[in-house]
């Protein structure tokens, strides 16, 4: 599975460096955590695979990679219902 952004969602870094995520076709909007912009950046690194992206943040956040990759998981998920995140097989 892969993972990517929708067509014309915009990604904004705001002054304390967390992400804003939005879509100018639906109108949804998503302000990231600290954890969810780790998790954007980590996802990007890894070319949309999420399963190298939990591997990667567990490594460093030294947590279970199986723990890691459901919070990711349903994390995209959530980016995925709400027409931000497009999910590729």
């Amino acid at each position: 599975m892969r993972v990517r952004p929708q067509p014309g969602v915009g990604v904004a870094v705001l002054e304390d460096g967390r992400l804003e995520l939005t879509c100018a076709d639906s109108g949804a909007r998503f302000h990231c955590s600290a954890i969810c912009t780790a998790m954007w950046i980590a996802l990007y690194q890894q070319g949309g695979r999420p399963d190298d992206a939990a591997a990667l943040l567990a490594e460093h956040w030294n947590l279970n990679p199986e723990y890691m990759r459901s919070d990711l998981i349903l994390w995209i998920e959530e980016l995925r219902h709400a027409g931000l995140l497009q999910v590729d097989a």
